[in-house]
C-alpha cells in the first residue's frame, strides 16, 4: 500500500478500536466494576480516579501510535525524540481531560444536568479560544517571522498572524480565538511560490469569516446534543463513574458524527475552495 493509505487504514483501526472499547465497555458496564460511585468523594480526587481511563485508553493506542509516528512516516524522527513528544503530548491531553473533568462534575453537583450541560458548552469554547496555544504546547512549535509583505497582498492583517514551524510537512495550520480568530500559517509555506502562498492566505482569510463561525456553532451544538443523550440514555458526570460512563456515552456520539458531519464539512470546502479561486482569478472548481 501507498504511504498514504497506510495511514488511513491505521487512522480507521484507532477510530474503529477506540469505538469497539467504548461500546463492549458500557453493554458490558466495566467502569461499574473499577470505579466508585461516590459523591460524598471530592471533585479533585474523583476526576484524578478517571483519569485512570484515558491512561490505559493510551497504552492501548499506543502501538498504533509507533506505527503511525516511526514506521508508516516519510522522516522517521528518533526513538528518543519522538518518546519525549508522544509523552508531553499525552501529559497535556491529561491535564485538558482533568480541567475538564473539573468542570463538569462541579458543574453537575452544583445545578445538575442543566449544569452539565453548561460545562460542556464552555469546555468546548474555552478549549476553541485556546487552540493554538495548546498545539504549541503540545508539538513544541517554534514561532518564526510572518511573510509580511505576502500577508498584506493577500488582505491579512500581521497582528493577528501566528507563523509557527513544527518541523513537519503536514502541518497546515488553522485557527486559534472564539470571536476574533488568530490565523497560525506554518512557516513552510514562505518556500512556496508566491502565487500559491496567495491563493493559500486568501482561502483561510475567507474560512476565518462566516464559514468557521458556521462551522464552530455546529460542533458546539452537536457536543451539546450528544451530552444530552449520554445524560439521558448513560450516565450523568457527579461521580467518579458517572463521569467515565458519560465519556463513553460521548465518545459513541462523537463516533456518530464522524459518520455523519464530513457531508456539511465538504460541501462548506468546496464553496470556500470556489470562493478563494474567484477571488484570485483561479479556476473555480467543480463541485463533486
Amino acid at each position: 500500500m501507498t504511504l498514504a493509505r497506510t495511514r488511513l487504514w491505521l487512522g480507521i483501526t484507532g477510530v474503529g478500536l477506540t469505538t469497539t472499547v467504548a461500546a463492549v465497555g458500557l453493554l458490558l458496564d466495566v467502569p461499574g466494576r473499577i470505579f466508585a460511585d461516590d459523591r460524598t468523594i471530592p471533585a479533585l480526587p474523583s476526576v484524578l480516579a478517571a483519569l485512570a481511563w484515558p491512561l490505559g485508553w493510551t497504552l492501548l493506542l499506543l502501538p498504533l501510535d509507533l506505527l503511525g509516528g516511526l514506521v508508516a512516516i516519510r522522516q522517521r524522527p528518533r526513538i528518543g525524540r519522538w518518546a519525549i513528544g508522544w509523552l508531553r503530548g499525552v501529559a497535556l491531553q491529561l491535564a485538558v481531560l482533568l480541567l475538564a473533568g473539573l468542570g463538569l462534575i462541579s458543574a453537575t453537583r452544583a445545578v445538575g444536568a442543566l449544569g452539565t450541560a453548561l460545562a460542556v458548552v464552555l469546555v468546548g469554547a474555552l478549549l476553541l479560544s485556546q487552540l493554538d496555544h495548546l498545539a504549541r504546547l503540545g508539538a513544541a512549535m517554534r514561532r518564526t517571522a510572518n511573510h509580511a509583505s505576502r500577508l498584506s497582498q493577500a488582505g491579512i492583517p500581521t497582528a493577528r498572524v501566528t507563523t509557527l514551524d513544527a518541523g513537519d510537512a503536514a502541518f497546515v495550520g488553522g485557527f486559534g480565538g472564539l470571536f476574533r480568530p488568530r490565523l497560525v500559517v506554518p512557516a513552510a509555506w514562505d518556500g512556496l511560490p508566491a502565487s500559491t502562498h496567495r491563493a493559500l492566505l486568501v482561502r483561510r482569510r475567507l474560512a476565518a469569516r462566516a464559514p468557521r463561525t458556521r462551522g464552530i456553532a455546529l460542533a458546539l451544538a452537536w457536543q451539546l446534543f450528544g451530552a444530552v443523550v449520554a445524560m439521558l440514555l448513560v450516565d450523568v458526570p457527579d461521580t467518579t463513574l458517572g463521569l467515565v460512563r458519560f465519556s463513553l456515552g460521548t465518545t459513541l456520539w462523537s463516533f456518530l458524527g464522524v459518520l455523519v458531519l464530513p457531508t456539511p464539512s465538504r460541501r462548506a470546502v468546496t464553496a470556500l475552495d470556489q470562493a478563494a479561486a474567484r477571488e484570485v482569478g483561479a479556476e473555480p472548481v467543480a463541485e463533486a
